[in-house]
């Protein structure tokens, strides 16, 4: 992983030497310059194989795609991503994961449905981890949809989602305000013989305070006390974010004043609504009073603060 210029070496001392490269060694090399940022040197190496007649395999197309979107060269990653469409490849489980989980961490959720697509197509075991990743890549670009498809597909192969399958698919519906199917997601949890944790339970809170139902949020952290869960900072800042988009402001510093019992630090995002809920109630003083607190516990002031 992190020697990648002694990769580099290695592979330009085959080159100059008598002994043929194959489909490993250039896959190597191009996962060297992956970890190097090199994603020309890259692209050069993928190039060679086709000039040599190398056979490409899964191996090397996510090492060359990887390298694209690391890079940030998208459309250069949906060319190769196309390429490999066309290509009859073996489909092996762990770079087909490391592949999904390169696109949902560069938000490429179409790049992640084409892969997806691919897998299916040519009947490859998706594992649970690859389903994961393709509903987190639909989730960060607002494809709640997609999300909420790609898992009742997971359940249709008969792949048992996991807590952090049910974890992706209630943050898609969260990040969208979608507080009725990420609550629908939240309820299955149960009947899958799962347990909601501290990530489910944030996220489903969240999405009922984006959603305007903030007494709904609240038994959701009334439930998550009852079931020992741990809760956290962003815990209570979801619940005075729902409160504020609710104009609870009373409420709202409730359940601040319950987070300075429970001795967790508020952060910006915090202060920021409880100072709009304040704002939202007529209560300016409230607010300074916050400002003020806010700048004693020498929390960064953003841009929704002000």
């Amino acid at each position: 992983g992190g020697d990648w210029r002694g990769a580099l070496e290695v592979f330009e001392m085959l080159a100059r030497s008598k002994l043929k490269s194959d489909t490993t060694v250039f896959a190597a090399a191009i996962g060297a310059c992956k970890e190097g940022g090199k994603w020309e040197s890259a692209l050069q190496l993928f190039n060679m194989m086709g000039q040599r007649k190398l056979q490409f395999n899964m191996m090397t197309f996510s090492a060359v795609i990887g390298a694209c979107v690391k890079a940030g060269e998208s459309e250069m990653a949906r060319k190769l991503s196309s390429m490999m469409a066309q290509h009859k490849l073996e489909l092996d489980t762990i770079h087909s994961a490391a592949l999904m989980e390169t696109y949902a961490r560069s938000v490429e959720w179409e790049l992640a449905m084409q892969l997806l697509s691919v897998m299916l197509r040519s009947n490859a075991t998706v594992a649970r981890n690859v389903f994961n990743a393709a509903i987190s890549a639909c989730g960060y670009c607002g494809q709640w949809q997609h999300s909420v498809h790609l898992f009742r597909q997971m359940v249709r192969d008969k792949v048992k989602p996991g807590i952090e399958s049910f974890g992706a698919v209630i943050s898609s519906c969260e990040k969208e305000g979608e507080w009725e199917n990420a609550m629908y997601f939240f309820r299955e949890l149960p009947q899958s013989k799962l347990e909601a944790n501290t990530i489910t339970f944030n996220s489903s809170i969240s999405a009922c305070g984006k959603g305007g139902e903030w007494k709904v949020a609240f038994e959701l952290f009334k439930e998550m006390e009852h079931s020992r869960v741990e809760q956290n900072t962003i815990t209570y800042t979801a619940l005075v974010s729902a409160c504020e988009k609710a104009a609870e402001w009373v409420q709202a510093v409730e359940f601040f004043r319950m987070m300075k019992q429970s001795k967790l630090e508020a952060n910006s995002h915090t202060f920021s609504a409880l100072s709009s809920a304040c704002e939202k109630g007529g209560e300016w003083k409230k607010a300074l009073q916050l400002f003020r607190e806010m700048e004693r516990s020498r929390v960064e002031l953003d841009m929704i603060a002000y």
